[in-house]
């Protein structure tokens, strides 16, 4: 399998009410809890999002795809109007990373012994 370029997937918003700008962090790009809402700033942050993995070991050693798959899959939530990714497992540094610079926040989900 060859290692797919993600930078030549077209990044295109579906049309609609823009309540945060998901092409750039608000703020210092925290989410805070405000009542039953998030809020990115003083904007309200709706979650618009997809649950990624679980998934095997990869080369790398953690339990997800190879970066590039991980950077193509990223694109595509992107594309689909997701602005927030929730994962099963900690995710290495460079997940964040290819989160951000895609403009994804992060919904971490810590492993209990019951669930692996």
């Amino acid at each position: 399998m060859s290692a797919i370029d993600s930078s030549s997937v077209a990044l295109e918003m579906p049309a609609g009410p823009e309540v945060l700008p998901d092409s750039a962090p608000a703020g210092n790009g925290e989410i805070r809890v405000q009542g039953k809402f998030f809020f990115a700033g003083n904007i309200k942050h709706f979650v618009k999002g997809v649950t990624y993995g679980p998934f095997g070991p990869g080369s790398h050693g953690a339990q997800f795809p190879e970066v590039e798959t991980v950077a193509h899959d990223f694109a595509l939530m992107r594309s689909a109007g997701a602005n927030t990714v929730r994962v099963f497992t900690v995710p290495p540094v460079w997940l964040l990373d290819a989160a951000e610079q895609t403009g994804l926040k992060v919904l971490v989900g810590l492993p209990w012994s019951q669930h692996v």
